[in-house]
């Protein structure tokens, strides 16, 4: 693997490039030259325990001209180097040989590949939700009533409804939301808000597995034919 050389730029006037800070959530600002990669970057930062997520972070050499993906995530309290594409769910056909070359080549160095389509990241207005829930990270509300809900959901290790949540604990939907952004509290990787949802704490470093991005968005790594 080399340092990318790619200059993250658009030239086309329906292409913007992002710059997403997102202070306390992710380390750094991110680049995103798509609003799906955008959806991503987003979607990353509520991942429990990412340590870092950078944008094209390497070349390949699995191809003639190299290939570069879009993002390395790494985490906390976990061994995994997660290699992202983000990529629209009909063009996957044609890039099937390309990324069966980069997930066995990043196998065998260490990282876990994985192909993000917008399947993850927009179904069922997901990205919605997502934004919706980041807005309120740099919120603040009254340190007594967050340790309130934690200890409350403390006794309940199966999690509560929402709805029955907001009821015991006294709280609004907009507390809910800022716990959920400060991953502090989860509603799972669909990242529902309804009163019937079911809160949890989320799980303890450790106990994902060693893979807290899959348990996050629901994810599983690229698969190529030469696996069985």
């Amino acid at each position: 693997m080399e340092p990318s050389n790619r200059k993250i730029i658009s030239r086309s006037p329906s292409r913007t490039v992002r710059i997403i800070n997102l202070p306390g959530l992710l380390q750094t600002p991110v680049a995103a030259e798509s609003s799906l990669e955008a959806d991503y970057v987003h979607r990353a930062a509520l991942v429990p325990q990412t340590s870092a997520l950078l944008a094209q972070p390497f070349r390949l050499p699995v191809s003639p001209q190299g290939y570069t993906p879009d993002y390395l995530q790494t985490f906390s309290n976990s061994t995994l180097k997660a290699v992202i594409e983000i990529k629209i769910e009909r063009k996957l056909a044609d890039y099937k040989s390309l990324f069966d070359s980069a997930a066995a080549f990043l196998r065998d160095k260490g990282y876990t590949f994985y192909v993000v389509t917008e399947k993850v990241l927009r179904r069922h207005n997901i990205d919605l939700r997502t934004k919706r829930i980041l807005r309120y990270a740099k919120a603040i509300f009254p340190q007594p009533d967050c340790k309130h809900v934690e200890q409350l959901l403390a006794e309940y290790p199966e999690g509560l409804p929402m709805g029955t949540l907001r009821r015991k604990a006294r709280i609004s939907l907009e507390l809910i939301l800022h716990l959920i952004a400060t991953k502090r509290i989860s509603t799972g990787h669909r990242l529902l808000l309804d009163d019937s949802v079911v809160v949890r704490q989320p799980p303890k470093p450790g106990s994902y597995a060693d893979n807290p991005l899959e348990e996050a968005l629901g994810i599983k790594p690229w698969k190529s034919a030469t696996q069985s």
